[in-house]
């Protein structure tokens, strides 16, 4: 399963560039950085919020150490390299951005 970050307005846009998606593991984990964290991983925020916290955490030196593959009884994971949310948050400015000051960007 996955999670679409999308512009409000242009979810069907097949576009890559006003949109992406992460994997269950890492969406939760970035929507915890940025502390919109939901257990449906369901949500929405206005663009220039959005960015403005992506932003203070990659300018307050934030780095993702990455994740070892695991086993949990019949859950298997995949390991996630380092830096790879650092890149995902980097892709959440740029669709702010896209979106404009007065966008909102969607996730579910």
């Amino acid at each position: 399963m996955s999670v679409s970050f999308t512009i409000v307005g242009l979810e069907m846009s097949l576009d890559e560039q006003l949109r992406f998606n992460l994997g269950n593991l890492n969406a939760a984990e970035l929507l915890r950085l940025l502390d919109l964290y939901d257990p449906g991983l369901t949500g929405s925020v206005r663009a220039r919020d959005l960015r403005q916290r992506c932003v203070d955490l990659l300018e307050g030196g934030y780095r993702d150490l990455g994740v070892e593959c695991g086993v949990d009884g019949r859950i298997i994971w995949c390991a996630r390299p380092s830096g790879r949310l650092d890149g995902r948050l980097r892709d959440l400015v740029e669709l702010c951005d896209r979106a404009g000051a007065l966008g909102v960007i969607r996730w579910a």
